[in-house]
């Protein structure tokens, strides 16, 4: 799994990773749908910090899409929210896959 952090980078997840990505993510995805704050914001620096603990960093030449993009870690619940709303095939993709 390639995992884009929004204003990072990319970094590829095995397939045991994978799985821990997705129980955290959709947690995330909980938070934001429920607009919590205080758990967005805990369980995403959470995230951010599974992807770089685990993830190994994708050079910048090597252009592979991403299946999974983060938030940049000073994104706001109000910036993911908005954009869900510009975007909201992301959030359909993303559960259609669970």
């Amino acid at each position: 799994m390639i995992v884009r952090v929004l204003g990072d980078g990319q970094y590829e997840l095995d397939d045991v990773e994978a799985g821990e990505f997705t129980s955290l993510d959709d947690a995330l995805a909980r938070h934001v749908e429920e607009g919590d704050e205080e758990a967005y914001r805990r369980d995403l620096d959470s995230l951010l910090d599974y992807v770089h603990r685990h993830g190994t960093a994708v050079p910048d030449d090597d252009f592979r899409p991403s299946d999974q993009v983060l938030p940049d870690p000073s994104a706001s619940l109000a910036d993911v929210k908005a954009l869900v709303e510009d975007e909201p095939s992301l959030v359909e993709e993303e559960h259609a896959g669970s």
